[in-house]
């Protein structure tokens, strides 16, 4: 009777054992780097048409990108812009609060510490604008399939966001015999 419950035991134990190995948790998620945005009016703005990276840096048990689901940038503005990757998919970026923008994701190292490095290009007529603020707080989180969802401490930045549209026109050349507007 005894021998049987130590096998019971013994079993427990190993289907315990295994099922911890199987399934590694995210440890940690960082963005490393987050553009300041470009000076725009005496302050920084994240511009339409101007690219800006992000660099997200995730730390886990996994042993395979297929245990992670994503990685997820947030931008807050109005609406937030999110920037969401699938590691094992890594050239489809999703994107919210700018739908039509341009992004793109490069994943490099290994599946136990990797980086995904974010480049995103606010899209004219489509991003809303919001004024310079102080201390945005730019995030990122990481979900794993245990499941297990890491946000990223708050990288504080202050920034605005704006739509320039037409920054300049030039006029390259004028013949000296053409009349615009009623004069030479």
């Amino acid at each position: 009777m005894r021998f049987k419950f130590y096998i019971y035991v013994f079993a427990a134990m190993l289907v315990v054992l295994s099922a911890g190995e199987l399934r590694a948790a995210i440890t940690t998620v960082v963005v490393t780097s987050a553009d300041s945005g470009t000076p725009f009016a005496g302050s920084n703005y994240y511009k339409t048409g101007n690219p800006y990276v992000f660099v997200v840096t995730v730390t886990t048990g996994e042993v395979a990108f297929s245990g992670i689901d994503d990685v997820t940038l947030t931008i807050p503005g109005s609406p937030n812009i999110t920037l969401s990757v699938d590691p094992n998919a890594p050239g489809t970026v999703t994107v919210t609060g700018d739908n039509n923008a341009s992004a793109a994701c490069v994943i490099a190292g290994a599946p136990g510490n990797f980086t995904a490095t974010f480049t995103y290009t606010p899209t004219a007529g489509v991003v809303g604008e919001m004024a310079y603020t102080l201390g945005n707080n730019i995030f990122a989180t990481a979900t794993s399939d245990d499941p297990n969802t890491v946000n990223s401490a708050n990288v504080p930045r202050n920034y605005g966001i704006v739509d320039i549209g037409l920054n300049s026109v030039t006029v390259t050349t004028v013949d000296p015999g053409d009349t615009y507007a009623g004069s030479n």
